[in-house]
Protein backbone atom coordinates (compact mmCIF):
# COMPACT_ATOMS: atom_id res chain seq x y z
CA UNK A 1 0.00 0.00 0.00
CA UNK A 2 1.49 3.39 -0.69
CA UNK A 3 0.16 6.70 0.79
CA UNK A 4 2.42 9.17 -0.91
CA UNK A 5 1.88 9.61 -4.35
CA UNK A 6 5.54 10.54 -4.84
CA UNK A 7 6.14 6.48 -3.85
CA UNK A 8 4.10 6.07 -7.21
CA UNK A 9 6.56 7.01 -9.41
CA UNK A 10 8.88 3.75 -10.21
CA UNK A 11 5.68 2.05 -10.83
CA UNK A 12 4.88 4.40 -13.85
CA UNK A 13 6.09 1.59 -16.71
CA UNK A 14 4.37 -1.46 -14.65
CA UNK A 15 1.37 0.39 -14.41
CA UNK A 16 0.96 1.54 -18.26
CA UNK A 17 1.63 -2.06 -18.96
CA UNK A 18 -1.02 -3.53 -16.76
CA UNK A 19 -3.16 -1.18 -18.28
CA UNK A 20 -3.00 -2.29 -21.28
CA UNK A 21 -3.35 -5.80 -20.88
CA UNK A 22 -6.14 -5.73 -17.67
CA UNK A 23 -7.83 -2.46 -17.98
CA UNK A 24 -10.89 -1.92 -20.27
CA UNK A 25 -9.17 1.22 -22.25
CA UNK A 26 -10.41 4.03 -20.34
CA UNK A 27 -7.56 6.27 -19.53
CA UNK A 28 -9.14 7.47 -16.04
CA UNK A 29 -7.75 4.29 -14.72
CA UNK A 30 -4.18 4.36 -16.66
CA UNK A 31 -1.27 6.29 -14.22
CA UNK A 32 -0.74 9.39 -15.90
CA UNK A 33 -4.30 10.17 -15.10
CA UNK A 34 -4.44 9.17 -11.70
CA UNK A 35 -1.04 10.73 -10.74
CA UNK A 36 -1.90 14.24 -11.65
CA UNK A 37 -5.75 13.10 -9.82
CA UNK A 38 -3.35 12.23 -6.71
CA UNK A 39 -1.09 15.45 -6.81
CA UNK A 40 -4.06 17.96 -7.75
CA UNK A 41 -7.31 16.61 -7.09
CA UNK A 42 -7.47 15.41 -3.36
CA UNK A 43 -10.68 16.89 -1.58
CA UNK A 44 -10.05 18.18 1.70
CA UNK A 45 -9.47 15.84 4.88
CA UNK A 46 -8.89 13.25 2.38
CA UNK A 47 -6.07 11.28 2.04
CA UNK A 48 -4.03 9.03 -1.03
CA UNK A 49 -4.55 5.05 -0.30
CA UNK A 50 -3.35 2.93 -3.57
CA UNK A 51 -3.35 -0.70 -3.19
CA UNK A 52 -0.96 -2.90 -5.33
CA UNK A 53 -0.96 -6.41 -6.03
CA UNK A 54 2.39 -8.64 -7.29
CA UNK A 55 3.04 -11.78 -8.57
CA UNK A 56 4.73 -14.38 -6.08
CA UNK A 57 6.46 -16.14 -8.80
CA UNK A 58 8.09 -13.08 -10.92
CA UNK A 59 7.30 -10.14 -8.60
CA UNK A 60 5.47 -8.39 -11.77
CA UNK A 61 2.83 -5.76 -11.18
CA UNK A 62 -0.76 -7.94 -11.26
CA UNK A 63 -2.75 -5.06 -9.81
CA UNK A 64 -3.32 -2.17 -8.59
CA UNK A 65 -6.43 0.78 -6.93
CA UNK A 66 -5.82 4.51 -6.87
CA UNK A 67 -7.86 5.54 -4.37
CA UNK A 68 -8.67 8.23 -1.77
CA UNK A 69 -10.21 8.46 2.16
CA UNK A 70 -11.99 10.75 2.94
CA UNK A 71 -14.09 11.10 6.45
CA UNK A 72 -18.32 11.33 5.34
CA UNK A 73 -20.40 11.33 8.04
CA UNK A 74 -18.42 9.61 10.89
CA UNK A 75 -17.28 7.56 8.63
CA UNK A 76 -14.22 6.46 6.44
CA UNK A 77 -15.32 6.45 2.81
CA UNK A 78 -12.92 5.24 0.00
CA UNK A 79 -13.11 6.45 -3.56
CA UNK A 80 -11.54 6.19 -7.08
CA UNK A 81 -9.34 9.18 -7.94
CA UNK A 82 -10.41 11.54 -10.22
CA UNK A 83 -11.86 14.98 -11.29
CA UNK A 84 -14.39 14.91 -8.43
CA UNK A 85 -17.37 13.96 -10.37
CA UNK A 86 -17.65 10.14 -9.03
CA UNK A 87 -18.12 9.19 -12.59
CA UNK A 88 -15.34 7.94 -14.20
CA UNK A 89 -14.97 4.48 -15.29
CA UNK A 90 -13.10 3.50 -11.77
CA UNK A 91 -12.58 -0.47 -12.10
CA UNK A 92 -9.37 -1.52 -10.09
CA UNK A 93 -6.48 -3.23 -12.51
CA UNK A 94 -6.07 -6.90 -11.98
CA UNK A 95 -4.29 -9.15 -14.41
CA UNK A 96 -6.24 -11.69 -12.34
CA UNK A 97 -9.19 -12.86 -9.77
CA UNK A 98 -6.26 -13.63 -6.96
CA UNK A 99 -4.97 -9.89 -7.32
CA UNK A 100 -8.61 -8.64 -7.41
CA UNK A 101 -9.89 -10.43 -4.48
CA UNK A 102 -6.36 -9.38 -2.53
CA UNK A 103 -6.58 -5.47 -3.26
CA UNK A 104 -10.53 -6.02 -2.36
CA UNK A 105 -9.94 -7.33 0.77
CA UNK A 106 -7.07 -4.56 1.62
CA UNK A 107 -9.82 -1.82 0.88
CA UNK A 108 -12.34 -3.53 2.82
CA UNK A 109 -9.46 -3.41 5.73
CA UNK A 110 -8.89 0.03 4.83
CA UNK A 111 -12.46 1.83 4.90
CA UNK A 112 -15.87 1.24 6.34
CA UNK A 113 -17.84 2.28 2.85
CA UNK A 114 -15.99 1.44 -0.65
CA UNK A 115 -17.53 3.31 -3.66
CA UNK A 116 -17.15 2.14 -7.15
CA UNK A 117 -18.19 3.51 -10.24
CA UNK A 118 -19.29 2.43 -13.43
CA UNK A 119 -17.72 -1.15 -12.94
CA UNK A 120 -18.17 -3.80 -16.04
CA UNK A 121 -20.89 -6.98 -15.25
CA UNK A 122 -18.39 -9.44 -17.00
CA UNK A 123 -15.10 -7.52 -14.70
CA UNK A 124 -13.01 -9.13 -12.34
CA UNK A 125 -14.46 -6.83 -9.87
CA UNK A 126 -18.39 -7.65 -10.14
CA UNK A 127 -17.33 -11.79 -9.79
CA UNK A 128 -15.38 -10.55 -6.35
CA UNK A 129 -18.03 -9.22 -4.37
CA UNK A 130 -20.63 -11.96 -5.90
CA UNK A 131 -22.19 -13.60 -2.64
CA UNK A 132 -21.66 -10.79 -0.54
CA UNK A 133 -25.18 -10.28 2.03
CA UNK A 134 -27.65 -8.04 0.28
CA UNK A 135 -27.64 -5.50 2.83
CA UNK A 136 -23.89 -4.90 2.68
CA UNK A 137 -23.61 -4.22 -1.38
CA UNK A 138 -25.86 -1.56 -3.18
CA UNK A 139 -25.96 -1.92 -6.95
CA UNK A 140 -26.61 0.99 -8.91
CA UNK A 141 -27.60 -0.03 -12.78
CA UNK A 142 -25.90 2.09 -14.88
CA UNK A 143 -27.22 2.50 -18.77
CA UNK A 144 -24.86 5.14 -20.34
CA UNK A 145 -25.84 6.41 -23.36
CA UNK A 146 -23.26 5.46 -26.50
CA UNK A 147 -22.72 6.86 -29.67
CA UNK A 148 -21.24 4.06 -31.89
CA UNK A 149 -19.40 5.70 -34.22
CA UNK A 150 -16.37 3.77 -34.33
CA UNK A 151 -16.65 2.60 -37.81
CA UNK A 152 -18.11 5.66 -39.99
CA UNK A 153 -14.53 6.37 -41.50
CA UNK A 154 -16.15 10.18 -41.75
CA UNK A 155 -18.06 12.75 -39.86
CA UNK A 156 -19.67 13.30 -43.22
CA UNK A 157 -20.02 9.29 -43.44
CA UNK A 158 -21.88 8.80 -39.79
CA UNK A 159 -23.59 12.53 -40.14
CA UNK A 160 -25.51 11.28 -43.52
CA UNK A 161 -26.97 8.23 -41.94
CA UNK A 162 -28.54 10.17 -39.65
CA UNK A 163 -32.44 11.98 -39.83
CA UNK A 164 -33.07 15.02 -42.02
CA UNK A 165 -33.62 16.99 -39.61
CA UNK A 166 -30.45 16.38 -37.50
CA UNK A 167 -28.43 16.90 -40.44
CA UNK A 168 -30.22 20.20 -41.27
CA UNK A 169 -29.58 21.21 -37.65
CA UNK A 170 -25.96 20.86 -37.46
CA UNK A 171 -25.41 22.74 -40.56
CA UNK A 172 -27.99 25.43 -40.02
CA UNK A 173 -26.14 26.39 -36.71
CA UNK A 174 -23.11 26.03 -37.83
CA UNK A 175 -23.80 28.66 -40.28
CA UNK A 176 -25.71 30.91 -37.84
CA UNK A 177 -22.75 30.87 -35.66
CA UNK A 178 -20.59 31.77 -38.74
CA UNK A 179 -22.10 34.98 -39.32
CA UNK A 180 -21.63 36.24 -36.08
CA UNK A 181 -17.61 36.91 -36.16
CA UNK A 182 -14.49 34.78 -37.25
CA UNK A 183 -15.52 31.05 -35.84
CA UNK A 184 -12.92 29.30 -34.77
CA UNK A 185 -13.67 25.59 -33.19
CA UNK A 186 -11.26 23.32 -31.82
CA UNK A 187 -8.55 22.48 -28.87
CA UNK A 188 -7.69 24.10 -26.29
CA UNK A 189 -3.85 24.20 -25.99
CA UNK A 190 -0.80 25.96 -24.16
CA UNK A 191 -1.79 29.46 -22.80
CA UNK A 192 -5.54 29.02 -23.62
CA UNK A 193 -5.90 27.09 -20.92
CA UNK A 194 -6.58 28.11 -17.28
CA UNK A 195 -8.47 31.05 -18.97
CA UNK A 196 -10.67 27.87 -20.73
CA UNK A 197 -10.83 26.34 -17.53
CA UNK A 198 -11.79 29.14 -15.02
CA UNK A 199 -14.41 29.93 -17.71
CA UNK A 200 -15.79 26.88 -18.55
CA UNK A 201 -16.17 26.12 -14.65
CA UNK A 202 -17.58 30.08 -14.17
CA UNK A 203 -20.30 29.39 -16.43
CA UNK A 204 -20.71 25.85 -15.39
CA UNK A 205 -21.30 26.94 -11.86
CA UNK A 206 -23.19 29.78 -12.83
CA UNK A 207 -25.92 27.11 -14.64
CA UNK A 208 -25.79 25.26 -11.50
CA UNK A 209 -27.06 27.72 -9.32
CA UNK A 210 -30.00 28.76 -11.11
CA UNK A 211 -31.06 25.21 -11.21
CA UNK A 212 -30.42 23.91 -7.58
CA UNK A 213 -28.60 25.13 -4.23
CA UNK A 214 -26.87 21.52 -3.81
CA UNK A 215 -22.79 21.69 -3.95
CA UNK A 216 -21.51 20.07 -6.96
CA UNK A 217 -18.03 18.50 -7.50
CA UNK A 218 -17.73 22.11 -9.93
CA UNK A 219 -17.49 24.04 -6.83
CA UNK A 220 -14.55 22.44 -5.50
CA UNK A 221 -11.13 24.36 -6.50
CA UNK A 222 -9.10 21.34 -6.19
CA UNK A 223 -11.22 19.69 -9.37
CA UNK A 224 -10.65 22.87 -11.11
CA UNK A 225 -6.79 22.67 -10.36
CA UNK A 226 -6.79 19.16 -11.63
CA UNK A 227 -8.39 20.23 -15.07
CA UNK A 228 -5.98 22.83 -15.46
CA UNK A 229 -2.98 20.12 -14.85
CA UNK A 230 -4.45 17.43 -16.81
CA UNK A 231 -4.86 19.79 -20.04
CA UNK A 232 -1.28 20.64 -19.86
CA UNK A 233 -0.02 17.16 -19.72
CA UNK A 234 -1.14 15.01 -23.42
CA UNK A 235 -0.06 12.01 -21.37
CA UNK A 236 -3.55 11.88 -19.00
CA UNK A 237 -5.61 12.23 -22.49
CA UNK A 238 -8.05 14.64 -21.29
CA UNK A 239 -8.82 17.35 -23.84
CA UNK A 240 -10.50 20.90 -24.08
CA UNK A 241 -12.70 21.73 -27.00
CA UNK A 242 -14.10 25.07 -27.79
CA UNK A 243 -15.80 27.29 -30.12
CA UNK A 244 -14.42 31.00 -29.73
CA UNK A 245 -16.31 33.79 -31.57
CA UNK A 246 -13.62 36.74 -32.67
CA UNK A 247 -11.53 35.41 -29.67
CA UNK A 248 -14.27 35.06 -27.07
CA UNK A 249 -15.36 31.23 -25.79
CA UNK A 250 -18.95 30.42 -26.49
CA UNK A 251 -19.12 26.78 -26.01
CA UNK A 252 -16.86 24.46 -24.27
CA UNK A 253 -15.82 20.74 -23.27
CA UNK A 254 -14.02 18.27 -21.43
CA UNK A 255 -13.60 14.69 -22.94
CA UNK A 256 -11.24 11.71 -22.00
CA UNK A 257 -10.04 9.88 -24.95
CA UNK A 258 -9.96 6.64 -23.93
CA UNK A 259 -10.53 3.37 -26.49
CA UNK A 260 -14.07 4.65 -26.33
CA UNK A 261 -14.20 8.72 -25.90
CA UNK A 262 -15.81 9.67 -22.85
CA UNK A 263 -17.84 13.05 -22.03
CA UNK A 264 -16.67 14.76 -18.91
CA UNK A 265 -18.69 18.38 -19.02
CA UNK A 266 -19.99 20.65 -21.41
CA UNK A 267 -21.33 24.26 -21.37
CA UNK A 268 -22.23 27.03 -23.40
CA UNK A 269 -22.80 30.98 -23.42
CA UNK A 270 -26.77 31.22 -22.96
CA UNK A 271 -26.59 34.44 -24.66
CA UNK A 272 -26.07 32.76 -27.84
CA UNK A 273 -28.22 30.47 -27.07
CA UNK A 274 -30.39 30.55 -30.63
CA UNK A 275 -27.17 29.48 -32.42
CA UNK A 276 -27.28 26.47 -30.33
CA UNK A 277 -23.17 26.14 -29.58
CA UNK A 278 -23.62 23.17 -27.17
CA UNK A 279 -24.86 20.98 -30.50
CA UNK A 280 -22.07 22.34 -32.44
CA UNK A 281 -19.35 21.53 -29.20
CA UNK A 282 -21.14 18.18 -29.52
CA UNK A 283 -20.73 17.26 -32.76
CA UNK A 284 -16.84 18.44 -33.04
CA UNK A 285 -16.42 15.96 -30.25
CA UNK A 286 -18.13 13.44 -31.85
CA UNK A 287 -16.66 14.21 -35.27
CA UNK A 288 -13.16 13.74 -33.47
CA UNK A 289 -14.07 10.40 -31.89
CA UNK A 290 -15.20 8.97 -35.26
CA UNK A 291 -11.19 10.07 -37.12
CA UNK A 292 -9.74 8.61 -34.20
CA UNK A 293 -12.06 4.87 -34.49
CA UNK A 294 -13.83 5.42 -31.70
CA UNK A 295 -17.35 5.18 -30.54
CA UNK A 296 -18.57 7.95 -27.63
CA UNK A 297 -19.88 7.33 -24.66
CA UNK A 298 -22.04 10.28 -22.93
CA UNK A 299 -21.66 8.87 -19.54
CA UNK A 300 -24.81 8.21 -17.08
CA UNK A 301 -27.64 10.56 -17.07
CA UNK A 302 -30.13 10.69 -19.94
CA UNK A 303 -30.32 14.44 -20.79
CA UNK A 304 -32.37 14.98 -24.01
CA UNK A 305 -29.87 16.36 -25.70
CA UNK A 306 -27.49 13.50 -25.65
CA UNK A 307 -30.61 10.81 -27.32
CA UNK A 308 -30.51 13.10 -29.86
CA UNK A 309 -27.10 11.93 -30.68
CA UNK A 310 -26.68 8.40 -29.21
CA UNK A 311 -28.05 4.73 -30.31
CA UNK A 312 -27.13 2.20 -27.69
CA UNK A 313 -26.36 2.00 -24.04
CA UNK A 314 -23.79 0.13 -22.63
CA UNK A 315 -25.01 -1.85 -19.44
CA UNK A 316 -22.16 -0.63 -16.12
CA UNK A 317 -22.65 -0.45 -11.81
CA UNK A 318 -21.88 1.90 -9.82
CA UNK A 319 -21.46 -0.43 -6.55
CA UNK A 320 -21.66 1.01 -2.99
CA UNK A 321 -20.15 -1.67 -0.12
CA UNK A 322 -20.39 -1.12 3.30
CA UNK A 323 -17.65 -2.95 5.35
CA UNK A 324 -18.17 -2.66 9.06
CA UNK A 325 -21.02 -2.40 10.82
CA UNK A 326 -20.46 1.59 11.23
CA UNK A 327 -20.65 1.56 7.02
CA UNK A 328 -24.37 -0.42 7.04
CA UNK A 329 -26.35 2.74 7.51
CA UNK A 330 -24.83 4.22 4.32
CA UNK A 331 -26.51 1.77 2.16
CA UNK A 332 -30.01 2.35 3.94
CA UNK A 333 -30.94 5.32 1.80
CA UNK A 334 -29.94 3.79 -1.62
CA UNK A 335 -31.86 0.48 -0.98
CA UNK A 336 -34.70 3.08 -0.39
CA UNK A 337 -34.39 4.90 -3.56
CA UNK A 338 -33.80 1.86 -5.26
CA UNK A 339 -36.68 0.47 -4.01
CA UNK A 340 -39.13 3.56 -4.11
CA UNK A 341 -38.12 3.17 -8.25
CA UNK A 342 -38.88 -0.20 -8.85
CA UNK A 343 -42.50 0.31 -7.31
CA UNK A 344 -42.97 3.01 -9.28
CA UNK A 345 -42.13 1.12 -12.65
CA UNK A 346 -44.50 -1.63 -11.43
CA UNK A 347 -47.17 1.04 -10.77
CA UNK A 348 -46.46 2.49 -14.16
CA UNK A 349 -46.62 -0.89 -16.22
CA UNK A 350 -49.65 -1.56 -14.44
CA UNK A 351 -51.47 1.58 -15.42
CA UNK A 352 -50.29 1.25 -18.70
CA UNK A 353 -51.28 -2.49 -18.75
CA UNK A 354 -54.74 -1.07 -17.46
CA UNK A 355 -55.25 1.60 -20.18
CA UNK A 356 -54.17 -0.73 -22.90
CA UNK A 357 -56.61 -3.20 -21.50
Amino acid sequence: MYRDPADLAGLRDEWAALHRRSGDGSASTGPDYCMVALTHALPRHAAPFVIAAWSDTDGRLTGIWPMWLTPEGGRSVGHHVGIGSHEENSEPLASDAASMAAMLKSAEDACDVLIVNNVRPEGLLFAAIRGRKPWRIHKSRIRSPITRCAGAGSWDAWLAGRSRKFRQDIRSEGRRLARLGDLRIGRVEGAEIAPFVDWLFDQKTAWLAAWSDQASWLHAPECRAFVKAALADEATRLVGHGIWLDGRLVAAALCLKSAVHEYMVTVYDPAFAACSPGHQITGHCVAEAIAEGCDFDFRITHDSYKLRWIDDFDLRYSLTLANTLRGVPALVPLHIRTARKTLTRWRDGLRRKRVAG
